[in-house]
């Protein structure tokens, strides 16, 4: 297992390392920036670039005195090791750390910039305690005046007179024991003085609820919470409304997408059975021309045994052989036979080509005539808007509504100043009526 402590001193070693080509980095960025400020202020510049520039270059300034007391601890740490590890001097890690030590030397703030860099230091601190100071007097010349809360005037009524509800009914229950005859002098005296106590109590109690002025607050405070609660019922009862409105809404709104949804997969189910049926059409009609071009070769291969049948029997006459009637008969009838057979085919199969032509034309023809609707209707909208119904157009969008109707407006004026209708707008090639023949120049019409 390694020695922790030659573990430690290559870490510190690095750290020092580290913390030196940094400032180095930063003092090479602040001068790169007093540079390029320069130039721009002798470019003559916009200000506000220079500005952040400068900004900039601040930033870069206060990394350095940061870095510089980051590295001068790290350097007495490494330093510190380097003094109490003197039995490590033979190895390389401890040779290394020595000769690091040595360059960050260099780069060790002088005796001046320390001083200078501990002012700094001790002026912010000093700085930011008189800010607070500041701030603390500030707190407290200022009076803070805090609003005391009237006592809740309808609680305290309403606790009264529950306690003197239960008062009154205690007192009852004491005058109709002193009704009885048959008491003593000394509890007729208790049952006095409990009366007179009660009494004493119900009197102390009313003192506050008798008061005109605490009634009338009671009064205000009750209208004031009844008007409260009306206003919270109401607002409760209009979110209702709004809420059943909104998802009334929603449901209205999904309702529609589903709709347009299951429109839209019905048109692209559609559109992929048409294409299937017209691959089908396709690969029927590459097989019949296929079967078509397989008698072609069969009728071809007829007549040239029908040749070479002519040929051999040519050369046997000339030889002096005698044939059979029979079988040059046989032969005439069999292949005869075998081509009106190809010929029927021939003719099945050329009708079926022509069907299968004629399909995939009118199919053609209707998925260009297809495409080139869309097109139109592509154009349309952009040159008009949605196409949409007059009576649901102002539903949906009356701005746009508007919008089109007053440039169309425009075009129908009945006045002199009204202007021509633009090049390039769909208008009738005839009038098409006699209020679109005012709309017409003269010149045009």
């Amino acid at each position: 297992m390694s020695d922790p402590r030659i573990r430690t001193l290559k870490i510190k070693t690095g750290v020092v390392k580290r913390l030196a080509k940094e400032k180095i980095t930063y003092e090479k960025e602040v001068t790169q920036q007093r540079e390029r400020i320069q130039k721009l202020k002798e470019q003559d510049k916009d200000g506000y670039d220079i500005k952040k520039q400068e900004e900039v270059l601040q930033e870069s300034l206060m990394m350095v005195p940061d870095c510089q007391r980051r590295l001068v601890k790290a350097f007495e740490e490494l330093k510190n090791i380097l003094d109490t590890e003197q039995d490590l001097k033979e190895v390389g890690d401890y040779i290394e750390a020595k000769k690091v030590l040595h360059e960050a030397e260099a780069e060790l703030p002088k005796e001046g910039d320390i001083l200078q860099m501990f002012d700094r230091i001790r002026i912010r601190q000093e700085d930011e305690r008189a800010i607070e100071q500041f701030l603390q007097e500030t707190e407290s010349q200022v009076s803070i005046k805090s609003k005391q809360k009237d006592p809740f005037k309808i609680a305290a009524i309403k606790s009264a007179l529950m306690s003197v509800t239960k008062l009154n009914k205690q007192l009852e229950i004491v005058c109709a024991e002193l009704e009885d005859i048959n008491l003593s002098e000394i509890q007729w005296q208790e049952k006095v003085s409990a009366c007179n106590a009660v009494k004493h109590e119900i009197c102390e109690i009313l003192k506050t609820v008798k008061d005109t002025d605490f009634l009338n607050k009671v009064k205000n405070d009750l209208k004031k919470r009844k008007k409260k609660r009306k206003r919270e019922r109401r607002r409760r009862e209009e979110w209702k409304k709004e809420k059943s409105m909104k998802e009334e809404r929603r449901a209205r709104l999904h309702a529609e997408a589903d709709l347009w949804i299951r429109k839209e997969q019905a048109v692209i189910e559609r559109e992929k059975q048409e294409e299937n049926l017209r691959k089908d059409a396709d690969m029927i009609l590459s097989d019949v021309r296929n079967k078509r071009n397989d008698v072609r070769k069969y009728l071809g291969i007829t007549q040239e045994l029908q040749n070479l049948r002519n040929v051999k029997m040519t050369i046997a006459r000339a030889r002096g052989e005698k044939l059979s009637s029979a079988t040059d008969e046989a032969f005439k009838h069999a292949i005869a036979k075998l081509t009106e057979q190809w010929t029927t085919l021939d003719c099945e199969y050329a009708v079926e080509e022509q069907e299968l032509k004629l399909m995939l034309k009118t199919d053609n023809e209707k998925r260009i005539e297809k495409q080139t609707k869309n097109l139109f209707a592509d154009w349309e909208n952009v040159l008009f808007g949605i196409n949409i119904l007059t009576a649901e157009q102002s539903h949906k969008d009356l701005d746009s509504f508007i919008l089109i109707r007053t440039a169309w407006d425009r075009f129908i004026n009945s006045e002199n100043d009204a202007t021509t209708i633009p090049i390039g707008w769909i208008v009738p090639e005839k009038p098409s009526s006699a209020a679109w023949q005012k709309c017409l120049n003269k010149e045009t019409s």
